[in-house]
């Protein structure tokens, strides 16, 4: 566990929010951070290395693929955690407390809704699929 997900685990181990979180969760051939099952939910804790071609091309592929089995997913930066703890808590009890059945993936890194996916992620994915 990065430093980020070891202060974030601390925080939403053993129900502190209300839910059951697990760690280091494999779904279906992908590992989330953390997972709850009870609200089909992942939170994912992004950090300078998810800026990467690579690793931004895999990180759609994931959510894309957690989309597709009814799971919804949330990012949130490693900086926020850091400097602000209580408003990343706050995103994910917010997330919690809606119905989640569905909606798109809120990417806290660019401040914009990414799934159902842009036209550029489509093409992206098409050109994942195609090389794998």
């Amino acid at each position: 566990m990065t430093p980020a997900e070891a202060k974030l685990w601390g925080y939403i181990k053993g129900r502190k929010l209300g839910f059951r979180f697990t760690r280091q969760k494999v779904l279906k051939g992908y590992i989330a951070d953390f997972y709850c099952w009870e609200k089909q939910f992942v939170v994912e804790v992004d950090g300078g290395y998810h800026q990467t071609k690579k690793q931004e091309e895999y990180d759609i592929m994931r959510g894309y693929h957690f989309s597709n089995i009814g799971i919804k997913t949330i990012r949130i930066p490693n900086e926020l955690i850091f400097k602000d703890i209580n408003q990343a808590l706050d995103i994910i009890k917010k997330e919690l407390d809606s119905d989640l059945s569905l909606k798109p993936t809120l990417n806290f890194k660019k401040r914009k809704v990414v799934y159902p996916p842009s036209k550029r992620d489509k093409r992206l994915l098409s050109k994942l699929r195609n090389r794998y």
